[in-house]
């Protein structure tokens, strides 16, 4: 039992970490070997490499949780020969993952590989969502208020909404994560306002960053913005 506190608290205190101490508790019939060398050969010829990179570390607890909620189906087939997988979720928790020898394919993974590829610009997402949290706000109607440290699929919502900014023609990493941070604690559909919108464009032609953009709201044009949209639901 100590060594599952101890591999717990490791998972727990490296949650922000890029490199993971602790990726999650696998059960399996196979040699741990047969499993590692599955892991190792998924890693290659499954969700193919992005550019520069000679693998994709999937089985890093983040990447996980976007690779089972990319891939549906053909999730179970990809984790075989390990039966259950324990792992650290983005909101704090944990979620149990099965492997299951379906014979589904993984020929079109298309989603998948952009959830891959999106993965590293999520964590850094969530990392400023969780310092966010921890820092005085005045307006922020969707402030997270629940008992878990981010609301429940963080890492598919964050995952959504940079792929949102995207389609928007945000493509610096800041715009992005301003974006999606006011998304989260403002209004979900904040970037549907015309003014908001002009910020964007000006943002996505390079002709100011939307942070330079959002600081010249005070929390009465906020107020506005959002009585202007459609009520939102409270995460908590």
């Amino acid at each position: 039992m100590s060594l599952l506190a101890s591999a717990e608290r490791h998972a727990i205190d490296d949650a922000s970490y890029r490199k993971r101490y602790v990726c999650g508790w696998l059960t399996s019939d196979r040699p741990i070997n047969a499993v590692a060398d599955h892991l190792a050969a998924r890693c290659l010829d499954v969700i193919k490499p992005v550019a520069g990179k000679r693998m994709t570390p999937w089985f890093e607890p983040l990447r996980l949780e976007l690779l089972a909620a990319s891939m549906e189906r053909a999730f179970p087939a990809l984790l075989w020969p390990v039966k259950r997988w324990l792992c650290p979720t983005s909101w704090g928790t944990y979620t149990l993952l099965r492997g299951a020898p379906t014979g589904a394919g993984t020929e079109e993974l298309v989603l998948a590989r952009q959830a891959q590829q999106l993965a590293p610009l999520v964590g850094d997402f969530l990392d400023v969502w969780r310092l966010a949290l921890k820092l005085p706000t005045t307006y922020a109607p969707l402030r997270w208020h629940g008992d878990t440290i981010l609301p429940p699929q963080a890492a598919v919502r964050a995952f959504r909404m940079i792929r949102d900014a995207h389609h928007l023609g945000l493509r610096q990493s800041a715009d992005i994560i301003d974006l999606c941070t006011h998304r989260v604690f403002i209004h979900p559909d904040v970037s549907q306002h015309p003014r908001v919108q002009a910020d964007i464009a000006a943002a996505a032609a390079g002709q100011s960053t939307l942070q330079a953009r959002f600081e010249t709201y005070d929390d009465v044009a906020w107020k506005r913005i959002v009585a202007s949209l459609s009520p939102a639901a409270n995460y908590s």
